[in-house]
C-alpha cells in the first residue's frame, strides 16, 4: 500500500463497453487506499463477459453507478436532427441526457480526481465536471489520428478526438501507455508543453482475475514436445487476416501448430481441413484467459493496420502482449521502433516485417527457447508488472494536495 493515498477519492469515467481496463485501474487503486468509484455509462445492456466485470468489480467494495439514461422523444428527435444536420457531433455520442443523468448519479459525491477512458468518457467527464477540468486525467486508451481508418471515416470519432487535442492541457494530466504513444498523441494538443503525462503500459497483477500467478514452463521443455503449439489470441477483423493466418500454418515445420483462439470480430473463422490450423471462437471468461495462454509456447502479436499509428505502437498497449509476459510466453510482432525498444532491452521477442517471415522467427525462438523466456520474465517484471508500472500513477495522485 502506497503511503499518502488513502484518503484520495477517484471516479473511473467510461462510456460505452465496461472494459477489462476500467475493472483492473478499480481493483489497482483500491488495492493501494484509494478510495475508488466507477462512473459507467451506456445505452445497450452490456455483454455477458463485461456484466461480469462489473459483478466482479462491485464484489471488491467498489461503488458503480451503472447509468442508462432515459431521454424524452423529443429531446432524441432534436439530438439526431441537429446531428444529421452537421450543427452537432460530439453531442450525438454523449446526448445531453447522459451528461444530466452522470451528473445526477454522484452530485454527492467528492472527488480528489476522476479518471475519463478514451474520447467519449473525457467528453462526458469535461460537461458533467465543467469546474473540475484541474482534477480530470485522460486515461487514453487509443491513439486514433489521421492514419487511422476510423479517424478518417467517423465524424464522430474525429469531432471527439479534436476536442480531446483542445482540452488536454487544461487537464491534470494525460495518462498513456508508453512515451511512443504519448509522442503520437500529444503532436496534435494545444500546448503540449503544458501537458502532465503519466506513463502506464497495459500491465497485469497475479491477483487480476483471482490469478495466483501463472507457472512458467519447464526449463527446456519445449525440446521433448511433438508438437510447438503457437497461438493467435484475439479479434479477427478481416478475412485478409484470416488467410494470411492460414498461409502462415501452411509453412511452419512438421512438429508446429498455429492455434487461433478468437471470440470476437467482425469476421467469424469458420472450420477448416489445414491440420497444423486449429481455430476456437467460443467465449474465454476472463479468469480462464491466462491458462489457455500458459498452454501455448509462443504467442503472435500482429496487428494488421500498420499504417496506423495505433496499430503500429502497441509494445505497452496490448493486453494479449501483458498477458503472454504474465505467463512467460515469447512471442513474435511487427517490426517497429517500440518493439525494438523492448527487444534490445529484455530480448522477449522477434520481430518482422512480413507474415512470410514468421515461421523462421519460430524456428529462432524455438532453438533459443529459454534464452527468450528469461527475457520475458525481465520484460514482464520491469513493464508488465501492474504492481511495478502503477508506482508512477500512485506517486501523482499521492502528490497533490486536496483542493
Amino acid at each position: 500500500m502506497t503511503r499518502g493515498v488513502r484518503q484520495k477519492r477517484i471516479l473511473l469515467v467510461r462510456d460505452g463497453d465496461y472494459c477489462f481496463h476500467v475493472y483492473q485501474l478499480a481493483a489497482f487503486l483500491k488495492r493501494n487506499g484509494c478510495d475508488a468509484d466507477v462512473l459507467h455509462t451506456y445505452d445497450a445492456e452490456p455483454e455477458p463477459l463485461y456484466r461480469d466485470l462489473i459483478i466482479k468489480t462491485v464484489e471488491l467494495g467498489i461503488n458503480c453507478y451503472l447509468v442508462k439514461p432515459s431521454v424524452s422523444l423529443i429531446e432524441q428527435k432534436l439530438v439526431s436532427l441537429a446531428s444529421r444536420l452537421h450543427v452537432i457531433s460530439k453531442l450525438h455520442v454523449i446526448r445531453p441526457g447522459k451528461i444530466r443523468a452522470a451528473r445526477k448519479a454522484v452530485a454527492r459525491r467528492a472527488y480528489d480526481f476522476i479518471i475519463a477512458l478514451d474520447p467519449p468518457s473525457l467528453f462526458l467527464a469535461c460537461k458533467a465536471f465543467p469546474r473540475k477540468l484541474h482534477k480530470i486525467i485522460n486515461f487514453s486508451l487509443e491513439v486514433d489520428d489521421e492514419t487511422s481508418v476510423v479517424f478518417r471515416r467517423s465524424r464522430f470519432g474525429r469531432s471527439l478526438r479534436y476536442f480531446e487535442r483542445s482540452v488536454q492541457a487544461k487537464l491534470h494530466a494525460l495518462m498513456i501507455q508508453d512515451r511512443f504513444r504519448a509522442h503520437v498523441l500529444l503532436r496534435n494538443c494545444v500546448r503540449p508543453h503544458r501537458v502532465r503525462t503519466i506513463c502506464y503500459p497495459v500491465a497485469m497483477s497475479d491477483t487480476d482475475h483471482g490469478q495466483a500467478g501463472i507457472a512458467l514452463p519447464a526449463r527446456g521443455e519445449t525440446s521433448g514436445r511433438r508438437q510447438i503449439s503457437i497461438l493467435f489470441f484475439g479479434a479477427i477483423w478481416s478475412r485478409e487476416l484470416l488467410d494470411e493466418l492460414d498461409a502462415v500454418s501452411r509453412r511452419l515445420g512438421q512438429d508446429q501448430v498455429l492455434v487461433i483462439l478468437t471470440g470476437r470480430g467482425s469476421v467469424r473463422p469458420a472450420g477448416t481441413s489445414n491440420e497444423r490450423l486449429i481455430i476456437s471462437t467460443e467465449p474465454i471468461p476472463f479468469e480462464a484467459v491466462n491458462e489457455r495462454i500458459a498452454s501455448a509456447d509462443i504467442g503472435l502479436a500482429l496487428y494488421p493496420e500498420q499504417t496506423s499509428n495505433n496499430s503500429r505502437c502497441v509494445a505497452f498497449s496490448s493486453e494479449k502482449i501483458a498477458r503472454y509476459a504474465q505467463c512467460g510466453i515469447p512471442f513474435i510482432a511487427f517490426q517497429n521502433e517500440d518493439y525494438e525498444f523492448l527487444k534490445i532491452e529484455t530480448g522477449c521477442c522477434e520481430l518482422v516485417q512480413a507474415y512470410a517471415e514468421i515461421p523462421r522467427a519460430v524456428d529462432t525462438i524455438v532453438k533459443n527457447y529459454d534464452t527468450y523466456r528469461r527475457g520475458m520474465r525481465v520484460a514482464f517484471e520491469r513493464f508488465y508488472s501492474l504492481e511495478n508500472s502503477g508506482a508512477q500513477l500512485l506517486k501523482d495522485i499521492s502528490g497533490r494536495p486536496n483542493p
